[in-house]
This record gives C-alpha cells, sequence and structure tokens, in this order.
C-alpha cells in the first residue's frame, strides 16, 4: 500500500523518522504493532498496556473460566520481550495512554505502579 508523502511518508511509502505510540496491547494493539513492523521495519514503536499482560489468547478465556484451561499462564501468547526480540517494539506495561486531539503524546504516558508520569 502507497502513502502519500504529505501524511508523514517518503515516496516509497516509509516512514520518514516518526515515532508511533500505539495505546493497548493485547488484541488490537499487539496486532497494530505487528503489523505495523512488517510495513515499515524502521519506524519506532512504543506499545503501551494498562495491564500487566501483552498478549495473550483472548478466545481461550471462557475455558479457563470454566476450570478446562487451569492455568492462567496458558492463555499468554508473546511477552514484552517478545516483542522486543522479534518485531523491535519496546513495550511499556502497567501504563496507560490518553490522548490529545487524536493523537497519543509521550508525555501522557502514566506508569500505574510508579505513579509517575512521562515518556520513557
Amino acid at each position: 500500500m502507497k502513502r502519500r508523502a504529505s501524511e508523514g511518508f517518503d515516496q516509497n511509502g516509509n516512514h520518514e523518522g516518526t515515532h508511533d505510540i500505539i495505546v493497548g496491547g493485547v488484541a488490537g494493539g499487539a496486532s497494530c504493532a505487528a503489523r505495523l513492523r512488517r510495513l515499515d521495519e524502521k519506524v519506532e514503536i512504543l506499545m503501551v498496556e494498562r495491564g500487566p499482560y501483552v498478549s495473550y489468547a483472548n478466545c481461550g478465556l471462557p475455558y479457563h473460566v470454566g476450570g478446562v484451561i487451569e492455568k492462567e499462564s496458558s492463555l499468554l501468547v508473546a511477552d514484552a520481550n517478545t516483542f522486543r526480540s522479534q518485531f523491535a517494539v519496546d513495550v511499556s506495561r502497567n501504563a496507560s495512554g490518553r490522548s490529545a486531539a487524536g493523537c497519543a503524546v509521550p508525555d501522557a504516558v502514566t506508569r500505574h505502579a510508579a505513579g509517575k508520569k512521562g515518556g520513557e
């Protein structure tokens, strides 16, 4: 898919030194981060996830609750280290992001465990 240079992309459809922040992991955010990496190997990606898990099998939750899948860890698909090593995606867990004018901004990341605000 070709993108216009006026949208922050060069004429080959690659990002021009951009930094993308994905607010939310698990289903949508993790898929988005992996897809973005496949589209552009040079873009810097930060995925901000409110909880401790970056990616898990949502479809298995009823089986876990019903006792068919006993260990919660069996539902984990990928952790933060997997995203760093396989997709070169930085991950901020136990944090949340807010948007400003429709765009996530780095100084709007809140680390829940530390209660601090600021970019990483």
